[in-house]
């Protein structure tokens, strides 16, 4: 099978699943939808670094491991398998090196989640090390590999169709408390790319749902 073919199939089949309340199906570049993800975890990964009471960073974790473990898994599958069918050495390196960095930033998160006091050093230290892994991998994803896709991918190669449900609102208790729940419904057409399939392979979701809220004390 060619690196195209894997691209294309895979554009069909995947669902991105990030931050918005339309339902509507889209159709837009992968590298776009890669780059919106992209700066939403790192946006979730700088509020944690900020963020100081355990309630504040248990949700925090929630809210990445929920944008972060189905963006690993469709990314997988729709860019890095593309890649690593070409004949470019030098690109099936950099496919086979994201494969290795997802590999260790799922294993911090776990760590991450596995931690009970969130306000403990070592949940801070856990944090910290998932953000630098994370803003690493980023930085060399986007420079190398979208080099590759750019290089071996026409613009029609890269189109692909993703869906999003999510629903939140804000609610104020008075002038001190701000409430912010949040509803969300994360869908992978025919991918089982939830539950953390990479540490668990076969045990994997095609769709998970999160309810998550933040209370916000004002003083």
């Amino acid at each position: 099978m060619t690196g195209k073919s894997v691209m294309k199939q895979a554009a069909r089949a995947i669902g991105n699943t990030f931050s918005s309340s339309d339902t509507d199906v889209e159709t837009t570049d992968i590298l776009d939808t890669l780059k919106k993800e992209h700066d939403e975890v790192k946006d979730l990964l700088e509020n944690l670094a900020d963020a100081e009471t355990p309630a504040q960073r248990r949700t925090l974790v929630q809210k990445i491991k929920a944008a972060l473990v189905p963006h690993t898994k469709a990314e997988e599958k729709v860019v890095y398998d593309a890649v690593i069918a070409l004949r470019d050495k030098d690109a099936q390196m950099d496919g086979h090196e994201g494969y290795l960095e997802h590999e260790w930033a799922a294993k911090t998160l776990q760590r991450l989640e596995s931690i009970t006091n969130a306000a403990s050093p070592e949940h801070k230290a856990a944090g910290k090390v998932l953000k630098e892994l994370v803003e690493h991998h980023i930085d060399e994803e986007e420079r190398n590999v979208w080099k590759d896709v750019k290089e071996h991918f026409s613009d029609d190669d890269r189109k692909t169709r993703y869906y999003e449900f999510d629903l939140s609102y804000t609610h104020w208790l008075g002038d001190v408390v701000e409430l912010r729940p949040e509803l969300r419904f994360d869908h992978a057409r025919d991918a089982e790319a939830y539950d953390n399939p990479s540490l668990e392979p076969g045990m994997g979701k095609h769709s998970q749902a999160m309810i998550a809220m933040d209370a916000i004390l004002h003083f």
